[in-house]
């Protein structure tokens, strides 16, 4: 007992790093066996870390705060050498790889949760600029896993536990390991959550991003792939401040919105026919693969139910007035396209999202606000209609995105310059004289919101307007490509007899 001075209350706090490069880093072939286990693998790290903590400084009882999406947040007691030793225990699983646990933590001695936070964002910043490296031989644990049995064994079960000293388990960290269950006793369920979910065919196999990806030719689209990746804006400010309540409430709220709530109120049909693959989903963000004109048919769903979900957060957690908004980058890719490469870019989509304002979708190059997405559906329904129920040409569609050109260099007018070449402005009209005679007039209307969107672009910035209230001209080039890849593999006389 004389000890017991030596004993102080922490704040701790795990974050791992590494995340997406550890998942995609995967050859494409047999990517869809390999990807659920390798997420699941970095979403299991924060529960290791919470057992192995909880069993080293288990009196008094530590309290979690938050565990999900790749951070622990929890408080303890313990003797603070002791407590750097474990870290450094833990963390050693870990010097050689990609993925690594970044562990912080500060003094708690009072209840002022929201300055021990910010004590403890500040120190893990600093944390990520002092990785500690090991130089001499250390064989990674994962290095061994069957990523493949992983993702069989994780969509067959109900749920996981993280135990101690379990040989019929696929993997394990210190003396911890990892096992799987089909009973009821388990700390974390799968029910109705994203974990675990993945598309299967009727043999019980995880079906292949190259038959994922026939399924938009069946329908008559172009045969690819879409990633998307859609995550909150500016939720590490949401929470700075935030009592300790409120945190917990908060942070679970967002947990189950992307693991449970988009699985039961929009994907679970997607998967279950075999369209969507999850590769993750949890913490703040989400990250799908699937057969492209399915993806972008969930994308508006997924926005609605993330509208609705932030206004009751609001309303009954944190009284905010604003609008929590959140961004998306999507792209397009043949099915055999590099799974590295296929993150990178998909995040590089969503950066410009951001960069361009937030609240926004990145789209073939192009960002726009969830309204403009919706208009450009909407533009998609048309044209559609137009070339597959009329008869015009799919030429129109080469047109119009051949149009573009002159909308690039009359918007770099209209930005840089602040001036406008208006006879420019309808020569993009002589890109739509060949259709046919019954289709001008709705061409015509077609075209004027077009030109109107370009000069009321070119006012708004020469008055300074606010300029959220107009029309995005690149909303056109935009429905035009979407069309084309929509209709590509669809015979116009077989759908018109």
């Amino acid at each position: 007992m004389e000890n017991k001075h030596l004993f102080n209350r922490f704040l701790l706090k795990v974050d791992i790093s590494g995340i997406q490069n550890f998942i995609f880093d995967i050859p494409s072939d047999n990517a869809s066996k390999n990807l659920k286990g390798r997420s699941f693998y970095v979403y299991s790290l924060t529960h290791f870390a919470e057992t192995f903590f909880k069993q080293h400084f288990s009196l008094p009882a530590p309290e979690i705060i938050f565990n999900g999406g790749g951070n622990l947040l929890m408080y303890l007691s313990a003797n603070e050498n002791e407590l750097k030793t474990k870290i450094d225990e833990f963390q050693r699983d870990f010097l050689n790889s990609d993925i690594y646990p970044f562990i912080a933590y500060v003094k708690a001695d009072d209840d002022n949760f929201e300055i021990q936070n910010s004590q403890l964002g500040t120190l893990l910043s600093i944390q990520k600029f002092k990785r500690n490296l090991n130089f001499t031989q250390y064989e990674l644990s994962f290095n061994n896993i069957d990523w493949g049995e992983l993702s069989k064994q994780l969509r067959k079960s109900k749920g996981f536990s993280i135990i101690t000293d379990n040989k019929n388990t696929i993997f394990s960290i210190d003396k911890l390991s990892l096992t799987f269950s089909k009973e009821e006793k388990f700390a974390v369920s799968f029910e109705n959550n994203l974990l675990n979910k993945i598309p299967i065919n009727e043999t019980g196999n995880v079906i292949g991003f190259d038959n994922i990806a026939k399924n938009a030719l069946e329908r008559g689209a172009d045969e690819k792939l879409a990633a998307l990746k859609m995550d909150v804006d500016n939720l590490g400010s949401l929470f700075i401040g935030m009592e300790k309540e409120k945190y917990k409430q908060m942070s679970q709220a967002v947990e189950i919105f992307f693991s449970t709530t988009i699985y039961t109120n929009v994907l679970q049909p997607y998967i279950d026919s075999g369209d969507i693959y999850p590769v993750f989903a949890g913490g703040d963000d989400t990250f799908i693969i699937g057969a492209w004109d399915k993806v972008f048919e969930v994308i508006p769903k997924i926005h609605s139910e993330f509208d609705k979900a932030q206004k009751e957060w609001r309303k009954n957690i944190i009284k905010k007035d604003d609008d929590i908004t959140i961004s998306a980058g999507v792209i397009i890719v043949p099915p055999k396209y590099p799974m590295i490469r296929l993150a990178e870019e998909t995040e590089n989509m969503l950066s410009l999202a951001k960069k361009e304002g937030k609240n926004r979708i990145s789209i073939f190059g192009e960002c726009i606000t969830w309204e403009e997405f919706e208009k450009t559906s909407e533009m998609v329904i048309f044209l559609k209609d137009l070339i597959l129920k009329k008869g015009e040409s799919k030429a129109l569609l080469h047109r119009i995105k051949s149009s573009s050109i002159g909308f690039r260099s009359l918007q770099d007018r209209i930005r840089k310059r602040n001036e406008i070449d208006f006879p420019k402005v309808y020569r993009l009209k002589y890109f739509l004289r060949n259709v046919k005679p019954e289709n001008k007039k709705e061409l015509d209307k077609l075209f004027t919101k077009y030109s109107d969107a370009l000069i009321k672009d070119f006012l708004a910035n020469k008055t300074n307007a606010d300029k959220s209230v107009l029309t995005n001209p690149a909303i056109f080039p935009i429905a035009s490509r979407w069309t084309e890849l929509l209709i590509k593999n669809i015979n116009q006389s077989v759908y018109n007899s």
